[in-house]
């Protein structure tokens, strides 16, 4: 009988820290929300030219859990929504009445790129930086970079098309 008890006792035992360890959370080592990235020391980057076209960086964000579903330009978002969000600095205050609500941009990154519509502002980006909903920054990099250096503008501005 003591025996038995013993070994039960192993078991629960075993149990109860299984259950302790799977309750912890376990630090995400794929995803760092864009507020932690921005604060990194980079290169600032500054607009190049004529015709509106930037320098920044890129980093991703959950719509749903990061800021809420409906951006500062209004329509609902999530992570699949082909949407960015733009610094604040450079988007402003002025929420659905910025001139930067639903302007299309072209985002470029070493030889690839995509097209996106700006409907969110981003208060911890970087001047000339953007935060991209996940399906659009994976047109670009893999989600485990994080941070990617970007090239975009605002399409049909100066020289900026997709051809």
């Amino acid at each position: 009988m003591p025996k038995i008890l013993s070994v039960l006792s192993a078991i629960l035992m075993a149990l109860f820290f299984t259950a302790v360890l799977a309750s912890r959370p376990v630090a995400n080592k794929i995803h760092r929300p864009s507020s932690e990235i921005s604060k990194r020391r980079l290169p600032r980057l500054e607009s190049r030219g004529e015709g509106g076209s930037y320098e920044g960086y890129a980093t991703f964000f959950h719509p749903a859990t990061e800021g809420g579903s409906t951006g500062a330009c209004g329509p609902q978002e999530d992570d699949n929504s082909q949407i960015v969000a733009l610094n604040l600095d450079q988007f402003g205050y002025d929420g659905p009445a910025s001139d930067w609500c639903f302007k299309e941009v072209l985002i470029k990154s070493g030889d690839r790129s995509t097209v996106a519509t700006i409907q969110d502002a981003c208060p911890g980006c970087r001047y000339h930086s953007l935060d991209l909903t996940p399906s659009v920054f994976l047109e670009l990099s893999n989600l485990n970079i994080g941070i990617i250096p970007i090239e975009w503008c605002i399409l049909g501005e100066g020289d900026c098309s997709t051809d």
